[in-house]
């Protein structure tokens, strides 16, 4: 069994970076507000305003969100 890679940390903050962007990308593309997404996903107004913004946010939060968009966007 080969030993597993050790990952720099550098790796780590990038994908932090891109899941960050990919977020608040699909916020700013859909269309909705932070208040519509807010209530469709039953999370606090400033957590979709902070993943808006590039700002680290709940995993499950963060899911939620992505979760009610593509939704959404399946009904449009």
């Amino acid at each position: 069994m080969t030993p597993a890679r050790r990952i720099p940390e550098a790796e780590f903050s990038a994908d932090l970076a891109q899941g960050l962007e990919e977020l608040s990308t699909a916020i700013k593309s859909s269309g909705l507000s932070i208040a519509e997404i807010a209530r469709g996903t039953r999370c606090h107004w400033e957590t979709v305003y902070h993943a808006a913004r590039h700002i680290p946010v709940r995993y499950d939060s963060a899911r939620r969100i992505m979760y009610f968009l593509n939704d959404q966007l399946k009904i449009k």
